[in-house]
């Protein structure tokens, strides 16, 4: 550690606190780096500094203690209760608290519940306990203890006052005493002690130092929290005689998981590589040996004196001197493992042994064990994740080193092994099927090397069933309500909503074990082969261009375009491998993939010549259509020549994450009916080619949206937190939102909205709805009211910047180039118009009590984290309902891959019988579109009384989404329920009518399944089911049936679920 950080450091630790409290400690963090503190003393025996073992700086404190020693500290606590953030000015340290996922504005956030820390280091394992006492002299207020059945360095972390502790905390306390066993002698040594710290209650957890500490109440999937508990759950399977047939499968698991952790082409690259900088990387960990000890430097997880030590201020500078988890441990584990495992080179191996036995042998005394407690260890599995593979490709080597049981348990506990013996108890709640996201991408293949490490035995098949039979039926399985992480229309969820860079992240992690359990007595079950392939499937709809991004209408928390990283190309690949039967069409996808790629890399040919050696590639068209009901994003796609996206929100589904205006200032407006087009050249209208986003950009004018032009005071972001949770999360009242995909790609979107509160916004209401229909969108709104009498209502149809040679917008009445333009219209005869990424808008008409607005302007808006303002050309046409207006409407129709023919040709069509679409229905009933030249019907029936006028259907039991096409011999039927039914009410209002944010992960229904509801439709004439197109997957009657039929009518009953989609053909009697 340099000079100067020890400088930094030692002026940190003795930073006083505000002035107005009394009661502070001399410093933030004792390490003894200044030698023995004069408040420090031992009651009978030793205390002296050592620079041998430490775990922050270079020395820490050597305890020798005896029988009924004492260690005592006189110094203040500096204990207090919550303070509101809010509240506090961002200055001293308390600037340093104020970096969570809320706003420290106008709303209540309390900082972190304050907590005891240290380092100790335990040099023989016993049943005795020590007790920490904290109170004022001799008086002690609260206390807690703590089991010594370890060696090696352990955290001590623990709150004061969420009832981990005996007795109650005091602002006061002036003195810590630590209590020795009350028999024998030993040596202690103590680092890094923090009096009074900020500590996070959703990750102080419990472990076997400190096994009565509660766990949180959030309902999230947490895996750290679990640990202590899983490792006491034990296998319930049959051990079972290992045939010579199973050793002979066990061997082949064994070899394909080598193959994939390491493959041949990576091995013939590493064959003759130098050891040398492997042996730099092991030397920087300075390990040493005497006799049976070890020493080196600290070893810690990256973020823990970070973020426990937040107040001083000093981020990742606490990191120098300490060697992390991710960047050096992990690392250099899994570079030595590689090595040796290709490598011919017997000297090379033999130092490479030595170095890897050293360094696991360093992690153990460092505290990587088996039932560790290491205090701060949220999302660890991304940091050790090339731990699990290191050990299993170098099993042999633990084996012959007599670690090979130390490392089986170490695997064990960190990857959460003893979850899989207990389906029916899943994260603490019986019958809840879930998967961690960060579980799926982090700890599901180590899980799996965690088993496939030992030797084979009736144990060890019994642990790789028992994960087979816990991966088909709970981690591949598809989750409820806003649980994670996957879900039944194909996304993956992670914060309780629809999170594409960690969804990717689990697919990977899940999808990786499909392959690997393949063709073994272990494989997955027929139904997670299927959903995963769903899964995978529904990865890549949401994405694209040929470097496959995430468009605008998926993003959230951080509205950044996601982008697939290309390790996760393979995923087609697989799926292709994994089934019982190979897969040509999901081959052809990976085919189709890898040719689009400008050069492919080594592991795109290795897996391409694994398909080739499997059978034929067939080609993979995307689904034309999808209505992602737990997205609440609906696509229209023609594989990669453009893809349509429109975005809503309701009661289940939330419109946006935001962890405040650092991220995104200005979300309230962007899931109110959102929709754009991706074309291969232009992923949306709101993504310039660099950088996030246009600078000039109006907040309220989302391309599709319906809003109100408030003052954006009113409407940016300002998360508070609720029940230790940042973040916000405006859910709607709605739950009729959502629609009916199709086959053939047409489709319907649903979306009646309600403002929230938090924005004033409650007396804003509506209904949108949007109709696919081949390469065309018809938009409709009604409905359309506000109280809010100071700010007018608009329906925005596109606000494009204005590009680099970009000749003016162009439109039936000729191009419009002047700039700058205003004009404002109350009436018009139908018109089109064509903007600069070509996609086209066809205006019927302008609605009555509205004006269309056509402006080419520059305009100046916030900037996207309110950091001053920033400036801008654009193209804007919108319709403009007024202010305060009651039951405005609008139509037009969106025209995509458009230019002047087109348009003059829709146009042109638009007056004769085959018309590309007709309003049959816009009220506040039903919105019903047909179009004549696709010989179809859309319907969005918003009330079941709705008096439907033609077509088909006379009737429908529920409000619900259908689609009607004519056939030559029949006709073809798609139905659902957008609705997903969880719960009944609204769970945030209050008994005056208002509504309130609630904790994400403390809604009651969050692991809630989707309740079936029974749409019935009455046709008229008589009909049969000829074919089941597509079944209604999650329902327990998947496929629909007739209830009555005769020569009048027919009733068809569809049960529905999850918000999915049903289809079938019917065939006339």
């Amino acid at each position: 550690m340099n000079k100067i950080l020890l400088f930094l450091i030692a002026l940190s630790y003795t930073i006083m606190t505000n002035a107005q409290d009394g009661y502070q400690p001399k410093k933030l963090m004792e390490s003894f780096e200044e030698g023995l503190p004069p408040e420090l003393s031992a009651r009978g025996g030793q205390l002296s500094i050592d620079s041998l073992r430490m775990k922050q700086g270079k020395k820490s404190l050597r305890w020798d203690w005896i029988g009924n020693d004492a260690l005592i500290f006189n110094t203040a606590i500096g204990y207090h209760k919550q303070r509101d953030l809010s509240k506090l000015e961002p200055i001293g340290r308390d600037k340093y608290l104020m970096n969570g996922h809320s706003s420290y504005d106008n709303k209540v956030v309390l900082e972190f519940p304050r907590g005891f820390f240290m380092w100790i280091y335990n040099e023989e394992a016993s049943t005795r306990r020590l007790t920490f006492q904290f109170g004022r002299g001799d008086v002690v207020d609260c206390e807690f203890e703590y089991n010594l059945d370890f060696v090696g360095w352990r955290t001590v972390s623990i709150m004061y006052d969420r009832g981990d502790m005996r007795g109650i905390p005091r602002p006061d306390m002036d003195r810590m005493t630590i209590l020795s066993p009350k028999t024998g002698k030993g040596t202690y040594y103590i680092d890094a002690v923090g009096l009074s710290l900020p500590m996070n209650p959703k990750t102080i957890s419990a472990n076997p130092q400190l096994p009565y500490i509660k766990p949180h109440t959030r309902l999230v999937t947490q895996y750290e929290h679990r640990l202590f508990e899983w490792s006491h759950n034990t296998p319930s399977f049959q051990l079972e005689e290992v045939t010579p047939e199973m050793v002979t499968a066990l061997n082949a698991l064994d070899e394909k998981a080598e193959e994939f952790i390491l493959p041949p082409y990576q091995r013939e690259e590493l064959k003759d590589e130098s050891i040398n900088s492997i042996v730099k990387l092991y030397e920087q960990f300075e390990i040493k040996r005497d006799g049976d000890k070890i020493y080196g430097l600290p070893l810690v997880k990256g973020n823990i004196y970070s973020e426990h030590f937040a107040e001083m201020g000093l981020g990742n500078k606490f990191n120098e001197g300490c060697m992390t988890w991710k960047e050096h441990f992990s690392k250099a584990l899994m570079k030595i493992a590689s090595l040796y495992r290709s490598t011919d080179n017997e000297q090379d191996k033999n130092r490479l042994e030595e170095m890897f036995i050293n360094l696991f042998d360093y992690g153990v005394d460092q505290g990587f064990d088996d039932g560790v407690g290491l205090g701060w260890i949220h999302h660890y599995s991304y940091e050790i994740r090339e731990v699990g593979p290191a050990f299993y490709l170098m099993r042999d080597v633990l084996d012959k080193n007599n670690r090979l049981e130390k490392a089986i348990g170490i695997m064990k506990w960190f990857h959460g092994f003893g979850q899989v013996y207990r389906e029916d108890l899943v994260y603490g709640v019986k019958g809840r099927v879930a998967a961690d996201a960060d579980d799926s991408q982090g700890l599901l293949k180590p899980r799996l090397y965690s088993a496939l490490i030992m030797k084979n035995s009736p144990e060890k098949v019994r642990d790789l069933r028992h994960f087979s039979s816990f991966f088909s039926n709970i981690t591949s399985n598809y989750a409820n309500g806003l649980d994670e992480i996957f879900k039944p229309d194909g996304v993956t969820f992670h914060h309780a909503g629809h999170a594409q860079g960690y969804g990717g992240r689990g697919v990977d992690g899940a999808v990786s074990i499909l392959y690997l359990l393949s063709h073994s007595p272990f494989k997955a079950s027929a139904d997670a082969q299927a959903r995963m392939k769903k899964i995978t499937q529904t990865l890549f709809d949401c994405l694209f261009t040929d470097d496959f991004v995430g468009p605008r209408a998926f993003a959230s928390i951080r509205f950044s375009s996601y982008q697939l990283p290309s390790q996760y190309f393979n995923l087609p690949a697989l799926i292709a491998l994994s089934g019982d039967q190979y897969d040509e069409k999901m081959a052809g996808f990976y085919e189709q993939l890898i040719q689009a790629k400008e050069k492919p890399t080594q592991t795109d040919t290795y897996w391409l010549e694994k398909l080739e050696q499997k059978g034929e590639f067939k080609t993979y068209n995307y689904p034309k259509s999808r209505m992602l009901s737990y997205s609440l994003v609906g696509t229209r796609r023609e594989n990669n020549d453009w893809m349509a996206t429109v975005r809503g929100h309701s009661k289940y589904v939330y419109p946006y994450e935001s962890w405040g205006p650092n991220y995104f200032a200005y979300p309230t407006f962007i899931a109110n009916g959102y929709l754009d087009v991706s074309y291969p050249e232009s992923l949306d209208s709101t993504t310039p080619k660099e950088g996030k986003w246009h600078e000039g950009y109006d907040w309220h004018r989302w391309p599709g949206v319906t809003s109100v032009y408030t003052p954006y005071e009113q409407i940016i972001t300002s998360p508070g937190q609720h029940r230790d949770e940042g973040g916000e999360y405006p859910f709607s009242d709605q739950s009729f939102v959502g629609g009916v995909e199709t086959v053939d790609g047409n489709s319907v979107f649903v979306f009646p909205f309600k403002g929230h509160d938090m924005f004033k916004l409650q007396s804003f209401t509506g209904k949108k709805s949007y109709f696919f229909f081949d390469d065309f969108v018809v938009c409709l709104g009604s409905n359309i009211k506000s109280g809010i009498n100071e700010y007018p209502v608009e329906t925005t149809i596109l606000q494009d910047k204005i590009l680099s040679g970009d000749d003016g917008l162009v439109t039936s009445n000729g191009t419009i180039a002047e700039f700058p333009f205003k004009n404002s219209l109350t009436k018009t005869k139908p018109f089109w118009l064509i903007d600069n990424r070509n996609t086209g808008y066809y205006i019927p008409k302008v609605p009555k009590n509205s004006s269309l607005t056509i402006q080419r302007e520059n305009q100046t808006n916030p900037q996207y984290q309110a950091k001053g303002t920033t400036n801008g050309d654009f193209t804007t046409v919108l319709f403009n309902h007024g202010v305060a207006p009651q039951n405005a409407e609008y139509g037009y129709a969106l025209i995509i891959n458009a230019d002047e023919k087109k348009m003059e040709r829709f146009n042109t069509e638009m007056t004769g019988k085959s018309k590309p679409y007709q309003v049959i229905q816009h009220n506040e009933k039903a919105h019903i579109v047909s179009s004549p030249k696709n010989a179809t019907t859309a319907y969005a029936i918003y009330d079941a009384h709705a008096k439907l006028e033609s077509g088909l259907v006379k009737a429908v039991n529920r409000p619900s989404t259908f689609v009607v096409k004519e056939e030559a011999y029949g006709v073809k039927l798609a139905v659902s329920d957008p609705d997903l039914n969880i719960y009944d009410g609204q769970d945030d209002l209050m008994p005056d009518g208002t509504r309130i944010e609630s904790s994400i992960y403390e809604h009651e229904w969050y692991y809630w399944p989707s309740r079936a509801s029974k749409v019935q439709l009455t046709l008229k004439g008589e009909w049969k089911i000829k074919e089941q197109i597509k079944e209604m997957e999650t329902a327990t009657n998947k496929r629909a049936k007739i209830i009555s039929s005769n020569k009048k009518e027919t009733v068809i009953e569809f049960e529905c679920k999850d918000g999915l989609s049903a289809e079938v053909f019917l065939e006339a009697y």
